[in-house]
């Protein structure tokens, strides 16, 4: 498995995008090429108003990635729960 990526319908014709990379496979421009492939898709055909990633703020990399994809920083989502039950804030980034 290279990775994954999922797809949440969200409210006013937006749709949240998640993704994960195995480790082996990091670093190539994979995540990057994916998420970006993917975002128009759902602009395009889907007819999305927005695509939204909700990232945390420790992750870097990640980050980088809905940069190079071209999505910009909108704000912060507080409070998000973990499947651990532990709140954290997200970073919202958007591409229209």
């Amino acid at each position: 498995m290279i990775g994954v990526l999922f797809l949440r319908p969200r409210e006013r014709d937006s749709v949240e995008l998640s993704y994960g990379v195995a480790p082996a496979h990091r670093n190539r421009g994979v995540a990057t090429s994916a998420v970006s492939l993917v975002a128009g898709w759902c602009l395009d055909e889907l007819a999305a108003a927005r695509v939204e990633l909700r990232i945390g703020q420790g992750n870097l990399a990640s980050q980088r990635v809905a940069a190079k994809a071209g999505f910009r920083r909108e704000g912060i989502v507080r409070s998000s729960v973990a499947a651990t039950g532990i709140d954290y804030d997200d970073l919202l980034f958007v591409r229209r």
